[in-house]
């Protein structure tokens, strides 16, 4: 029986120690225990986000259930061991998740490394096992992300709504938000030119509604598990395909790649993707079909002249998927 999965199966992905979530706190209550500078940091995180913070210094007052009433979340930043047990028993017997700083074996949730680019908002985790990490993965993406990316998102969130209308194809949609993160759109934003970067966004609007739509398939003959070796063009297709076929041999590593939303059918063969890409058959769907190569000297040019030979076949061109290494 043929699995199809939208991203969820358990099979294809490893379990999560915490559930990643950015948390809507505007207007809403925050308990902050603690006086110290690791309590001032967090005091400034959620003013940032618009929490009403409540704060107890747990030297001037006990803390008892009346503190954890009415909060969505608690921060222990106290350092104290006593207070943090303490704290930890009173937010789950009031069901508040809380965070205490510096023993994730107390906390319902634990706080990333953070790169601010507002609206951007990066976050990265190690689940509690090795900060450092990440904060040095944050360093590194620093210098990857400019300081502007905020406001070219500001721009793209302006048309969010006139491309889902305008652009009815998947293949259109993907290539408009493409091109509109080039440089010289980037450019147009760093340097404050606001208005000819909305005006770029509506001549592509306008280009790519004139823009014939028509279904793409691929083949891609996978040689490795590893998809850092797969070439830039082959794990672009598989993050923009809208259906997926793997053969068993795929790693769970490269299936993972695609689009949470879309499917991903189990396959035995090319004539069995064949078969059941009918089911799957629209005139802007992007298939993507990740064949078990041979070995590492597959010869693709083979497969594109079976496939180019092959009457109403639904999968319609190959792409060499690895970089060949020795």
């Amino acid at each position: 029986m043929n699995a199809v999965s939208p991203r969820n199966s358990a099979a294809l992905e490893s379990e999560l120690a915490y559930f990643p979530i950015f948390l809507g706190l505007r207007g809403r209550q925050a308990l902050l225990i603690g006086g110290g500078e690791a309590a001032l940091a967090k005091l400034d995180l959620l003013r940032r986000a618009g929490a009403l913070v409540r704060q107890i210094h747990h030297c001037a007052e006990p803390l008892c259930a009346r503190h954890f009433a009415d909060v969505v979340l608690v921060i222990d930043a106290s350092g104290d061991l006593e207070i943090n047990r303490q704290s930890t028993a009173l937010a789950r017997a009031a069901s508040v998740p809380i965070n205490v700083v510096d023993r994730p074996a107390l906390c319902d949730f634990i706080m990333p490394a953070i790169l601010d680019r507002s609206p951007v908002i990066v976050a990265v985790s190690t689940g509690g096992m090795a900060p450092a990490i990440a904060r040095l993965i944050r360093q590194r993406l620093e210098t990857a992300i400019p300081a502007g990316i905020g406001q070219l998102a500001v721009v793209a969130s302006r048309f969010r709504r006139s491309v889902a209308e305008s652009l009815l194809s998947a293949q259109h949609r993907a290539r408009f938000w493409e091109r509109l993160f080039t440089h010289d759109v980037a450019e147009l934003v760093a340097a404050g030119r606001m208005d000819d970067a909305a005006a770029f966004a509506e001549t592509l609007i306008a280009e790519l509604q004139r823009e014939p739509v028509a279904a793409s398939r691929f083949v891609l003959p996978v040689s490795s598990d590893d998809p850092d070796l797969l070439t830039v063009r082959a794990a672009r297709l598989i993050r923009m395909a809208d259906v997926v076929f793997y053969e068993p041999q795929i790693a769970p590593g490269i299936i993972g790649l695609a689009r949470r939303d879309a499917p991903a059918v189990a396959v035995e063969s090319e004539a069995h993707a064949d078969r059941l890409g009918r089911r799957f058959a629209g005139s802007d769907r992007t298939v993507v079909y990740l064949k078990a190569a041979i070995s590492e000297s597959y010869d693709h040019r083979h497969s594109r002249d079976s496939l180019e030979t092959t009457q109403d076949c639904a999968i319609s061109s190959a792409v060499p998927a690895f970089n060949l290494m020795r």
